[in-house]
């Protein structure tokens, strides 16, 4: 039934909206959805209001989803640029901390080097008091060894001397004696085997 506004116009019911209560089960349940709502809405566009409402709110997590994961990508890349820095920084005190072993090790072997050289020096010295002790040995061996000779020498002469017989001795001399200007010398003036020992053991 077409209704009347003031001015005599006649409108027609717009559908969804002032559906009378007959008791039908079906406009009774879209009275009943429009009076449960408060809004004079069919359920199809509550369906879509409610569908924008859910796209909206859906919108918004995404969105705070997206903030919260833009956060903690800047985060991650906050905390893996700190990871780079921790790392390069632990490597650059591996390499101070070799570094400082390298240079440890190396002092080490010039001390030991040093001592080394020492050790070799000392050893230089002792070699050069040896050999001069050596040629000064050498030189005390050699004056022994002649002086040893020169008492052979004296020894094997007294031996010779002291071999002659005194007959051939006194012979020989006598020989010689008379022979000397063609005249006799005194007797007791030719020596004999008894005063050339004792002349031999004198000296």
């Amino acid at each position: 039934m077409a209704n009347s506004d003031n001015n005599g116009n006649t409108k027609r019911p717009k559908k969804g909206i002032n559906i009378p209560n007959v008791g039908n089960a079906v406009n009774g349940a879209k009275s009943a959805f429009r009076e449960a709502i408060g809004q004079s809405v069919t359920p199809l566009e509550y369906s879509q209001q409610k569908q924008q409402v859910a796209n909206q709110i859906n919108f918004q997590v995404l969105r705070q989803d997206r903030a919260k994961l833009e956060q903690e990508t800047v985060k991650a890349n906050t905390e893996e640029k700190r990871i780079e820095l921790f790392e390069a920084q632990h490597k650059e005190l591996e390499h101070r901390v070799d570094t400082a072993w390298v240079k440890a090790d190396i002092a080490e072997i010039e001390h030991q080097i040093a001592t080394v050289d020492k050790d070799i020096a000392m050893v230089g010295k002792d070699i050069k008091e040896i050999e001069l002790a050596t040629e000064k040995d050498n030189k005390s061996i050699l004056q022994e060894k002649q002086e040893l000779n020169y008492l052979k020498g004296l020894e094997e002469l007294r031996a010779l001397s002291l071999g002659i017989s005194e007959k051939t001795y006194d012979n020989d001399v006598k020989e010689a004696v008379l022979n000397v200007n063609g005249s006799e010398v005194v007797q007791s003036a030719i020596p004999t085997k008894a005063t050339i020992k004792a002349f031999l053991i004198s000296g």
